[in-house]
């Protein structure tokens, strides 16, 4: 597994090897995969932008790049 690497921890994006798309599959809820990247030892890219969640045309605004 392949994540970035931002802040304190790991995130989006992420690439996942076919081995683990039964356990993604399993997933419940909206906590999302930072479970597997601890599990299996995900190789963190280093991302510190990755800190600002911009999810709207606001968020981008009032983003503190």
């Amino acid at each position: 597994i392949v994540a970035c690497g931002y802040g304190d921890g790991a995130g989006i994006p992420a690439l996942f090897p076919a081995r683990v798309f039964g356990e993604l599959l399993e997933l419940k809820g909206d906590r999302g995969a930072k479970s597997l990247l601890q599990k299996h030892g995900a190789r963190l890219i280093d991302f510190p932008a990755g800190v600002h969640d911009i999810d709207s045309p606001i968020d981008l605004l009032t983003s503190t790049q």
